[in-house]
């Protein structure tokens, strides 16, 4: 998602999107757990699993096929790890830039609002003072009158 369609958002749709990051990472998270798990139960019953012997031919062959299957799943579940982990720091970025730029565009809406309250304010005690004195006047004026009247 380019930073041109980040502005074009509104707050709650990046904040949506965030939550979306954030239940993401956590998917992918709880994936990781679960490969983990996975592959501690894959090597345990790589280790607990008999050998047949009539079919390796020796002992020694047993071991080196047993060696080379423990070998590949080793790599796999390495390969897998660093995938997900990589996958996992790259959502994390992600989702941190987001948030910051989500705060950024919070802090400005804020400014603009606040800066957008004190004009009206303004505006209107202006009004509130124009109206007083005009009333003011026109007390005086009438004040003038019914003393100039009253003698």
């Amino acid at each position: 998602m380019s930073g041109k369609e980040l502005k074009h958002m509104g707050r709650t749709e990046l904040l949506e999107l965030l939550s979306k990051c954030m239940n993401e990472k956590q998917e992918l998270q709880n994936e990781l757990a679960k490969a983990r798990d996975e592959i501690a139960e894959l090597t345990k019953q790589l280790e607990n699993r008999r050998l047949e012997v009539s079919n390796a031919g020796s002992i020694a062959e047993a071991a080196l096929q047993l060696n080379g299957v423990f070998e590949a799943a080793q790599n796999a579940a390495a390969q897998y790890l660093e995938n997900i982990e990589r996958m996992s720091a790259d959502q994390a970025a992600a989702c941190e830039a987001m948030l910051e730029k989500t705060r950024e565009k919070c802090r400005q809406m804020e400014e603009e609002t606040r800066s957008r309250c004190d004009e009206i304010s303004q505006g209107v005690e202006k009004k509130a003072s124009d109206k007083l004195e005009g009333l003011s006047k026109h007390l005086a004026d009438a004040m003038l009158n019914y003393m100039k009247g009253a003698k």
